[in-house]
């Protein structure tokens, strides 16, 4: 979009689906291609689904690395405008992810999401959204520490009483 710093992609979705995104790493241009150190990360997958009457339903948005990659960040925005409020004192529109109001930090993992009820979003009765997805993704799943392990089994049970000693 004209008139912002920051580089990135909003995506229009002009109706309840499933849609697929490439999650570009490195990705300064803007041009959704593999060119210039940029690599196609992962995917970002978007279910945005409405009841009957349109009136309620939820939208999920899934982050998932390819095995070269992990997820460190992701942050995310959804609604009618095609990007989010600047938050106070900035006035208009922001392209800043840490501006948008979904976010989760610290994950070291190869997939995130979220799920959010339609009502949330202020649609209603509206079908068309705009969504943007952002991670910040490091090289090198390999690093990743190991799952932990199992926690030890119980110990045996005790052993039962001795019998009594015969009467006299």
């Amino acid at each position: 979009m004209d008139g912002f710093h920051m580089w990135g992609f909003t995506n229009y979705l002009a109706s309840p689906g499933s849609y697929a995104f490439g999650l570009v790493a490195n990705g300064s241009d803007c041009s959704n291609r593999s060119g210039d150190g940029e690599v196609i990360a992962g995917s970002v997958s978007v279910d945005y689904v409405l009841d009957a009457g349109g009136r309620d339903g939820h939208l999920r948005v899934r982050f998932a690395t390819d095995a070269r990659f992990y997820l460190e960040q992701t942050e995310a925005f959804a609604g009618a405008e095609p990007l989010p409020p600047a938050l106070p004192p900035f006035k208009g529109f922001s392209t800043y992810p840490g501006d948008y109001p979904l976010w989760h930090e610290g994950l070291h993992a190869r997939s995130d999401e979220y799920v959010l009820p339609v009502h949330h979003l202020g649609l209603t009765p509206r079908k068309d959204l705009w969504v943007i997805a952002h991670a910040v993704v490091c090289r090198g799943y390999a690093l990743l520490p190991p799952p932990p392990s199992p926690p030890p089994p119980p110990p045996p049970p005790p052993p039962p009483p001795p019998p009594p000693p015969p009467p006299p």
